[in-house]
């Protein structure tokens, strides 16, 4: 059963994990995590990473496949690989992204599937956007939360609300269990003498060197990393971070400066901005057996916990 679901996912959203060691070339800033150009190119080629393509793709992408005629906004679309797909099925797309580099390489991905007349991309900010109110029929914010610093956060939402029309959905989704190493299955001794080697050798003061030594840690698909005491180490509780606290992320196929939120801040801000939350997805494998038959080199952590929430809201 796993392997036929998974061959019947979008091309798009099976990606596998990145080995290369790629050096994502950003710091935690006060409007939201910023890639530079290593970042960018390894962000767009991951994507979501196995995890994504097993336990988040499947989750929003049916939603973009049914907008014909009907206004999307991707917010903090990256290299707009969504943007992209919502457009193939008939929607008009306008994708906004703080990053330039971002936005280039999704004008030229539309560009190349012909997609010009059907998507706008621009520069700026998913808490202040420049569109009228009620001007969108739907919204997605994929893994844009974890980006954003607290104030930022809370006027995220609340400009989505904004925007869509009455009526309107969006679908917001956010990394999850943060304090769970989640892994490609590798013995865990070894890669915890590969953690306490690289949380050694790294400067805490310095971006580069925190990112370039997470990056060595090729086995790990997530896990969350902050900064005490003048030291980075490793979350394995997350009762240790407060809301909007700077975290380190080590996610597949590169590492990066992220934010805390916890699912319940999610909750709490959709609520809050006036939206309706519907329902949330929380998946990972059922059991151990499903865990075997997967086609994809995923830890035994998969099991048990689930990486990432899918929130589906409405605009009464």
């Amino acid at each position: 059963m796993q392997k036929i679901f998974v061959r019947r996912l979008s091309i798009l959203s099976i990606a596998l994990i990145l080995t290369v060691q790629i050096i994502a070339q950003s710091a935690h800033s006060s409007q939201g995590t910023t890639y530079l150009a290593d970042g960018v190119s390894a962000y767009a080629k991951s994507k979501h990473g196995a995890d994504g393509a097993l336990f988040l793709d499947p989750f929003f992408i049916p939603t973009l496949q049914n907008l014909s005629g009907k206004k999307l906004l991707d917010a903090g679309c990256g290299a707009g690989p969504w943007s992209i797909y919502a457009a193939q099925y008939g929607a008009q797309v306008w994708g906004v992204d703080l990053q330039k580099a971002m936005i280039d390489r999704a004008q030229e991905a539309a560009h190349q599937a012909g997609l010009d007349q059907h998507i706008k991309f621009s520069v700026g900010s998913v808490a202040a956007l420049a569109h009228e109110d009620n001007f969108f029929d739907c919204a997605i914010s994929i893994n844009v939360g974890c980006n954003l610093p607290l104030d930022v956060f809370g006027a995220h939402f609340r400009e989505l609300y904004r925007v869509l029309k009455p009526g309107g959905i969006a679908i917001i989704t956010a990394p999850a269990s943060f304090a769970t190493l989640f892994t490609d299955g590798t013995d865990p001794k070894e890669i915890s003498t590969a953690i306490d080697q690289a949380l050694a050798t790294m400067n805490a003061d310095d971006a580069q060197s925190v990112l370039g030594q997470l990056n060595t840690l090729t086995h790990i698909v997530r896990g969350t990393f902050v900064t005490k005491d003048g030291r980075v180490v490793r979350v394995n509780n997350e009762n240790v971070l407060q809301e909007g606290d700077a975290i380190w992320r080590k996610i597949a196929g590169l590492a990066v400066p992220n934010f805390y939120h916890s699912e319940r801040a999610y909750e709490d801000s959709i609520r809050q901005a006036g939206l309706k939350l519907v329902h949330v997805d929380r998946h990972h494998f059922a059991s151990f057996s499903e865990w075997a038959r997967s086609e994809f080199s995923l830890g035994r952590e998969y099991v048990h916990h689930y990486p990432f929430a899918v929130f589906h809201v409405s605009k009464s």
